[in-house]
């Protein structure tokens, strides 16, 4: 679960600083408040993009403290820092890391199902994962994939063993020129951000140094230095000691001082000598930047993009410079992959096929549960084209077939492709029961909801707060919502806001206490003119909410404790 999240320097989140619980969170506020802002923020500490600093910030800096469970102590700490030029660098558990480890290690922590995904939530190569997570279907899918790449590679590098020896002759080069440009550069991982704080050090090295001096006399080596008086002052009242018992905190205190002040004495002087004048390493540091400047220019702004493009030239030069040999025998070994890759998809299509009536009838269930009980569901599986067609055509990285849903709303009414018949309401639930299943299988600690209530009217609410919160077993859940009915269901709630601090305007979020939380939920239901018939509403939603916890199952009451 997400413990702790810190942001800085993110929109207008600046020393933000936010502390969930296990089971259901809430979040609510006004539209504009920052809601939004905040999955941003998440988004971009699971490997996302995100926004330069804000304002005179010079780092964007994002820490989400993860648990994997309650015998973890530890936890697993995630950070991702980007500055003004668009690099960004990844940490987990303080060691820097590229942005895909990051991404990994992210995904197995949080899931984040939003509104705004629309209708790509029911998008073919999504359900088919939805579906094979749902039928437990993980080993024979990857077993499927790492076939099918190794099929797929052999078909390109068949291609390019045909391809005209000019047009790879002309390939090879251009990449071995790219290559060339990149092995010449040698970039090291953050090696721009360290230049960038070295340079920023000898550029202003006497006036650096000078100041340094004159806090490390003030502090350490001058006559009548702070730590000479200091220590002047406990050697004082340990004169003292056994008087009274509050000399003997007093004298212990000091010293805890005396020792923090040592501390920041030695790294005075250790920047203080780092700061010399040196013009030639200054010039050879510039040199140095501007090369890596040039070579982002070229590839990317970013760390992470120069050595996705260094990983594509070399996979395409090994693939192009081992495809001189015989095309013939690159033509039996891509038929004979092509076809261990198809055995291995229809294995997965059989159990996907025995499997996808009770996956509809679980989806059903949901929709039943969520006010469409009279819905009819049907999963279609249709090959991606006939046996007789190429392995290209046939078999992709999903599998040998495409998933579409077909859906009735209505009574009597025919199962039609769902993107032709779904109104806005009907596929705001569609789409909840679906990400429902897909936290519900999903294999991580923390789900967060972005408003996946949007366009559901409010007689539903109840109904989809017990959904979220059955959801919430074993496991957290993160639910930004606008419906009050959906609010009262949550283990803890908090405010997103807005607050003016002198000339700035900041985000902040807060836990609600009972009676902020009954005002903030009338607020929600009558919106700023609240009355004692709506506190009075709000009271009684979240009673109502209470009672029907307390008439779950004892297993999934325990399991939020």
């Amino acid at each position: 679960m997400l413990r702790e999240l810190r942001i800085s320097g993110f929109a207008l989140m600046d020393g933000l600083s936010v502390l969930f619980e296990p089971g259901l969170n809430v979040l609510t506020g006004d539209t504009g408040a920052g809601k939004s802002t905040l999955v941003g923020a998440l988004r971009f500490l699971s490997g996302g993009r995100g926004p330069l600093p804000a304002g005179e910030r010079r780092e964007v800096v994002v820490e989400g403290l993860f648990f994997r469970d309650a015998a973890d102590e530890e936890g697993i700490l995630l950070k991702r820092v980007g500055d003004q030029g668009g690099r960004t660098r990844a940490y987990v558990n303080d060691e820097m890391v590229t942005l895909a480890r990051l991404r990994e290690t992210a995904s197995g922590l949080l899931a984040i199902q939003s509104q705004g995904e629309g209708q790509d939530a029911v998008e073919p190569h999504r359900l088919l994962r939805l579906l094979d997570g749902f039928l437990g279907l993980e080993a024979p899918r990857a077993a499927y994939e790492a076939a099918w790449n190794r099929a797929d590679a052999a078909d390109r590098a068949f291609r390019a063993a045909e391809a005209s020896g000019s047009e790879r002759s002309a390939e090879l080069a251009e990449l071995r020129r790219r290559k060339d440009r990149i092995d010449q550069v040698a970039p090291r991982p953050g090696e721009a951000a360290r230049l960038d704080e070295e340079l920023a050090l000898l550029r202003r090295a006497v006036e650096v140094r000078t100041a340094l001096e004159t806090v490390y006399e003030t502090l350490y080596e001058g006559e009548g230095s702070a730590v000479e008086r200091l220590g002047g002052a406990v050697r004082a009242l340990r004169g003292l000691s056994g008087i009274a018992s509050g000399l003997d905190g007093l004298a212990a205190r000091l010293e805890e001082v005396g020792t923090l002040l040592d501390e920041i004495a030695r790294e005075t002087r250790e920047l203080k000598d780092r700061a010399q004048a040196d013009p030639e390493r200054l010039e050879a540091l510039e040199e140095r930047r501007h090369r890596l400047r040039e070579l982002y220019r070229e590839f990317g702004p970013a760390d992470e993009d120069l050595a996705g493009r260094q990983a594509e030239i070399e996979e395409r030069l090994a693939l192009l410079g081992g495809a001189g040999g015989d095309p013939a025998a690159l033509g039996r070994e891509r038929d004979r992959l092509a076809a261990e890759a198809l055995e291995r998809g229809a294995e997965l299509s059989r159990a996907r096929q025995a499997g996808a009536p009770r996956f509809a009838a679980e989806v059903l269930a949901d929709l039943g549960r969520l006010g469409l009980a009279r819905s009819r569901l049907k999963v279609v599986l249709t090959p991606r084209a006939e046996t007789s067609a190429p392995f290209a055509e046939r078999a992709g990285p999903d599998g040998l077939e495409r998933m579409e849903l077909l859906v009735s709303f209505n009574p009597g009414a025919p199962v039609l492709p769902l993107r032709s018949v779904a109104s806005g309401g009907e596929l705001a639930r569609l789409l909840l029961a679906l990400r429902g299943r897909l936290a519900a299988e999903a294999d991580v600690g923390s789900v967060l909801f972005d408003e996946v209530d949007a366009h559901v009217g409010g007689r539903l609410g109840s109904v989809l707060g017990q959904r979220l919160r059955a959801l919430a077993c074993g496991r957290q859940v993160l639910n930004i919502t606008h419906l009050p009915a959906v609010a009262a269901y949550g283990d803890l709630h908090l405010k997103v806001e807005k607050e003016e601090r002198g000339s700035r305007t900041t985000v902040r979020v807060r836990p609600l206490a009972d009676e902020e939380r009954l005002e903030e939920l009338a607020e929600m239901i009558r919106g700023a003119d609240r009355t004692a018939v709506t506190l009075e509403e709000a009271r009684e939603m979240l009673a109502q909410a209470r009672r029907r916890e307390a008439g779950a199952p004892r297993s999934r009451r325990a399991a939020r404790r």
